[in-house]
């Protein structure tokens, strides 16, 4: 293996706990081992905090994972033994909770489409 790869998927939502506490949950799985992908124990939290996801909240929280994942994408990682390994990235989540990483409108919002300025009246 000369340039080994990790595919890592990172995914984020929105949960509700019970009528009024609602916490964002940021999770990553490595999708190298597909056998194992869907089981609970290789998905891992690196995010988890109490409140809505906005915008604003999230790019603040996730501000040092951000630069994290860029630093790990562009100089990629080293091994004990001197192997680099390139890094993929992929990001999963829903609609809506996509949008708000992205600063755009919701699906349900008057101006919904990310790439014009058609309203959902016309």
């Amino acid at each position: 293996m000369t340039h080994p790869e990790i595919y890592l998927r990172i995914s984020g939502d929105g949960r509700n706990f019970g009528k009024k506490v609602k916490h964002v949950m940021i999770t990553f799985s490595i999708l190298n081992d597909k056998n194992k992908l869907h089981q609970p124990e290789n998905h891992y939290t690196t995010t988890l905090y109490p409140g809505i996801g906005k915008y604003e909240i999230l790019n603040i929280v996730l501000k040092h994972l951000i630069v994290e994942l860029r630093k790990l994408k562009e100089e990629e990682l080293e091994d004990k033994h001197g192997v680099k390994w390139k890094i993929n990235l992929y990001f999963s989540s829903d609609w809506k909770f996509l949008m708000i990483c992205l600063g755009m409108n919701a699906a349900n919002s008057k101006y919904f489409c990310p790439w014009c300025e058609v309203s959902k009246e016309q």
